[in-house]
Formats: structure tokens, C-alpha cells, sequence
């Protein structure tokens, strides 16, 4: 089967424009990504605000959203949109069925439910990619917590998923602990677009720091503004914090108490974050759970020195001391002793870990080859399910190799 014959459906929690955090700006890209290689792609969201479309062309990427009064992954007292969700999903791959070959959803949280299961009994591959891995983090984990019916839902996704994506060791190790057996794990990082070139930062004397992701409780946010606000002042210029999320308020006020407002900026969701990446010396990150982080890649594609913790699939994107410099979750002094070594490397240093990085990034993590890994999966999948174009399949009992 060619690139141009394969058709897949993309089906994730929340998109552009309701969200803006890195699973939907790299699912975005993944998307354009395949559709340059001929692959037709159809994403399937929710639609949480009306002013969002039901359905759009984003360029070659066809998205149909489902209109819910709260995102489809929560359950609980918002069981209803889940439901909803459900119906809505089920329904949309029914009778489409004989559109699409190939089911990817993004997380194997609770709307993930739906997907599966309905790929397993019309007889479709279905792809999970694991959203966070470790202790009390991983995705199927997450779903068993769930009071109502948890360990079912949880249990069905396991069952019924044809393949997993494992952007992390961490993530291969969790799926093995649940029965996943390693043939049906693929490990697949996540990919960044790879700028041509980088311009040389402007530089006043001080060293600029960022912090990009979704101002979450398990991004920790808190302790990165904490031990900033320890650092000599005339060591550093600022730190600029990009996102949104519950914590926003709490953070800002947290700086305020600490008397940062001078030196910490906190921007809300932006459009485009190259600019901010263009500027920063370093990148720093205190979460306790990833995946793999699609911005501490973007971070090291622009040759911003990461300074982050060793949540899931960090150990798999940094040498520390070579290209970045890494902390142990949760360890605050760490990460202020981590970061006065940042502040204190001589210029060299620190140039040739910003090579490091980049050059990292842009020989394993490049956004073309991520997409290519995907199409090769994808074709393999429906050779080996022997899933036809009417939606008819006769399973072939073929084992999964593992790439």
C-alpha cells in the first residue's frame, strides 16, 4: 500500500484553537506532516466553545469536532459529555467506515474508550500514543482512578488497542506492566520541525530563560519561579513563562509575593513561540510528568540550553552535561543548584551545549522522519490486520514487529 492510498483518523481530547498545548500543536504538525507525504488525514475533536466550527479544512487536514459541555476525557459529574462523546465518535466511525484504514488516537485517557473499542469491532487498526508515563501519571493508570467504572474503561482501551506508541522508555516500561506485550509497543519520539537556521541571540550583559507548557499542577511551574527568584539578580535578565492553564493566577501571585513582576513575564497561550526561542539562552522545565516534551524539543531544535527534570522521556532526549543539564522531579534545591551551574558556565560552555542540543534535536527528533516512522506503522498495520476497504477484515493473526 503507498503513502497516497493510506487514510487515517486522528481522534484527540481537545484541538487548535480550545487548546494550544503540545499534544495539539504536535498532533498539527504530524498531521501536515503526513498529509506532504499523501496520506488523507481527518482529525476528530471535541467542540467545547460554539464558536468553534463543527467541521474545516486546515488545509490539507480535514477536522470535524462534536459539540460537549465539558472536555471527554474528565467522567465523573461530566459523565454526560463523555457519554455524548461516545455516541458521537462511535456514530461518526460507523458510518465513515469505509473512508479510513487506520485509527490513531492521542492518549489513552478516557476518550480514547470510544475509538478502540469501535476500531476493534469493525475490525480497523487502532494506534494508542501514550500521553504521560510514571508513577501515578501513566494513562491507563489515570483512567483506572476514576471512580465510575475506571478499571473497565481502562481495561477495554488496553484490550482493544491494536498498537501502541511509546514516545519514552518510561512509557514502554508502563504499557509492559499492564500485559502490553513489547511486539505491540512502537517506540516513536515525537518530532519538531527543525529551524534552517538559528540567529545569533542579542545579548545585554544577562542570560534569558524560558519555561513553555500548560500552567498545570504537574508542571510545577511554582518551583521553577521559586528558585529563579533565589538566583543574583545581576546574573540573569528574565524569565518568560508561556501558557495557561488552572494554576495561572496562583503562579502569578506567587511572583508577586516573591517580588519578581521585573523580571518574570508571564505571556498566556501564544500563537507562535519561536520568537521567545529565538531570545532564550536557556530552557527550563520542573514537571513532574511528560511524555516527551514537544517543547523542550522545539527548545533544543533553537539551541536554548535545557535545564529540566528527569520526568519521562527526558533521559531519552538529553545527555546531561553534554546538551543540557538535569534534576531529579520534585527537587527544588537541585534545581536551583542546576540552574546557578547554567548561570555560571563560561560563554563556551555554554555555546558548545546549545550545539549539542541542537544538533540532537535535528538528528533524532526531526518532524520529517517522525512522519515517515508513522506512515511505515501505519502501512504494517493494515497489511498485517488485513483490513479491507469495505470495513470487512479477516484477522491474520500476524505478531507485530516492533520498530
Amino acid at each position: 500500500m503507498t503513502p497516497a492510498s493510506l487514510r487515517v483518523v486522528i481522534v484527540l481530547p481537545i484541538y487548535i484553537p480550545e487548546g494550544f498545548g503540545g499534544a495539539e500543536q504536535q498532533t498539527r504538525q504530524l498531521a501536515h506532516a503526513l498529509a506532504r507525504r499523501g496520506v488523507a488525514v481527518t482529525l476528530l475533536a471535541p467542540r467545547l466553545e460554539g464558536k468553534s466550527p463543527a467541521q474545516e479544512q486546515d488545509g490539507p487536514v480535514v477536522v470535524r469536532r462534536f459539540l460537549l459541555r465539558a472536555a471527554p476525557n474528565l467522567g465523573g459529574r461530566h459523565m454526560d459529555a463523555f457519554l455524548c462523546w461516545c455516541l458521537c465518535v462511535s456514530t461518526w466511525l460507523w458510518r465513515n467506515r469505509r473512508a479510513y484504514d487506520v485509527i490513531h488516537v492521542i492518549h489513552g485517557r478516557l476518550h480514547a474508550f470510544p475509538a478502540a473499542v469501535s476500531g476493534r469491532w469493525l475490525g480497523k487498526p487502532v494506534l494508542v500514543k501514550v500521553g504521560n508515563g510514571g508513577e501515578g501519571y501513566f494513562d491507563l493508570t489515570v483512567v483506572q482512578r476514576k471512580r465510575l467504572l475506571g478499571s473497565f474503561f481502562a481495561r477495554a482501551v488496553a484490550r482493544s488497542a491494536t498498537a501502541w506508541v511509546a514516545t519514552s522508555r518510561q512509557i514502554a516500561a508502563d504499557l509492559a506492566s499492564w500485559g502490553v506485550l513489547s511486539e505491540r509497543v512502537h517506540p516513536i519520539p515525537n518530532g519538531v520541525a527543525i529551524p534552517d537556521s538559528v540567529v545569533p541571540r542579542a545579548r545585554d550583559g544577562g542570560v534569558r530563560l524560558l519555561s513553555v507548557g500548560r500552567l498545570a499542577p504537574e508542571k510545577a511551574v511554582d518551583q521553577t519561579i521559586r528558585a529563579f527568584a533565589a538566583l543574583e539578580s545581576d546574573k540573569v535578565t528574565c524569565l518568560t513563562i508561556i501558557g495557561d492553564g488552572p494554576c495561572r493566577q496562583e503562579l502569578e501571585s506567587l511572583s508577586r509575593s516573591l517580588g519578581q513582576d521585573s523580571r518574570i513575564t508571564f505571556t498566556g497561550a501564544v500563537a507562535e513561540v519561536a520568537p521567545y526561542l529565538r531570545q532564550a539562552d536557556i530552557y527550563v522545565s520542573s514537571s513532574v510528568s511528560e511524555g516527551m516534551s514537544n517543547a523542550l524539543l522545539e527548545a533544543m531544535s533553537y539551541g536554548a540550553v535545557p535545564v529540566v527534570s528527569r520526568a519521562s522521556g527526558v533521559d531519552d532526549v538529553v545527555a546531561d552535561g553534554v546538551s543540557g543539564l538535569l534534576f531529579s522531579s520534585g527537587d527544588e534545591v537541585q534545581l536551583a543548584q542546576r540552574l546557578e551551574e547554567a548561570l555560571s558556565m563560561t560563554e563556551e560552555r555554554r555555546s558548545a551545549m546549545s550545539d549539542a542540543a541542537r544538533t540532537t534535536a535535528r538528528d533524532h527528533f526531526s518532524l520529517d522522519a517522525v512522519a515517515e516512522r508513522h506512515v511505515a506503522l501505519y502501512r504494517r498495520l493494515v497489511e498485517q490486520d488485513g483490513t479491507v476497504r469495505d470495513g470487512r477484515t479477516q484477522k491474520s493473526g500476524t505478531r507485530f514487529d516492533r520498530s
